[in-house]
């Protein structure tokens, strides 16, 4: 009789003992767990932070690349000397009156005339004297051109012009002032030195 009557006992509880059950066993629960522990702020930073100045400055590959194709450009182009050319020279002045002229070309004939005494000189350089000229032409052609130099009683003056390829002669003027500094003196020089050889007395 005990035993049927727990049962009947049971049996008769209301709807709302489990969720009691349940609550409480959460209750429980949550009673007994430890409590969660504060976590810290991360303490603050004590390094610097980049400055511009430490950190290198790269252009990109397009700007390193245009920039480099703008200074392609502003660099001066190397002189190729001419393989066809025509070189004159007229030396004039000096204390007797010198008038004196001769013209060269790249095949190495050479013609040079005195107009005070009527000499003239025809001749043929030799292959290395030819390729002496030719390359001092590119430095001669580099000159400031035809300006009209200082006045000098006695000195002498150049007049030279030189043609390249068929074009038209360039021209330059210098005595013996404005000549010493002038990148075309070298091939002045060269060319007097033959010129008066040719005109040489017999």
């Amino acid at each position: 009789m005990g035993s049927w009557r727990t049962t009947s006992c049971i049996r008769r509880l209301p709807w709302t003992a489990p969720v009691a059950i349940l609550m409480l066993c959460t209750w429980f629960v949550s009673g007994c767990a430890p409590p969660a522990a504060d976590t810290p702020p991360p303490p603050p930073s004590t390094s610097a932070p980049p400055t511009q100045a430490n950190t290198p400055t790269v252009a990109p590959p397009a700007t390193r690349a245009r920039a480099t194709s703008v200074m392609t450009l502003l660099t001066p182009t190397a002189c190729v000397p001419p393989s066809d050319w025509e070189v004159s020279l007229i030396i004039g002045g000096g204390f007797a009156g010198v008038a004196r002229s001769a013209a060269f070309d790249s095949r190495g004939a050479v013609n040079a005339t005195d107009k005070r005494s009527g000499l003239t000189a025809e001749s043929t350089l030799p292959l290395e004297q030819v390729e002496s000229i030719r390359s001092m032409l590119c430095a001669a052609l580099g000159s400031p051109g035809f300006v009209m130099p200082p006045p000098c009683a006695d000195c002498f003056s150049y007049t030279l012009a030189i043609s390249t390829d068929g074009s038209e002669p360039t021209r330059f003027l210098w005595n013996d002032i404005s000549l010493s500094n002038d990148p075309a003196a070298p091939l002045v020089q060269a060319l007097r030195l033959i010129l008066d050889e040719l005109l040489q007395p017999a």
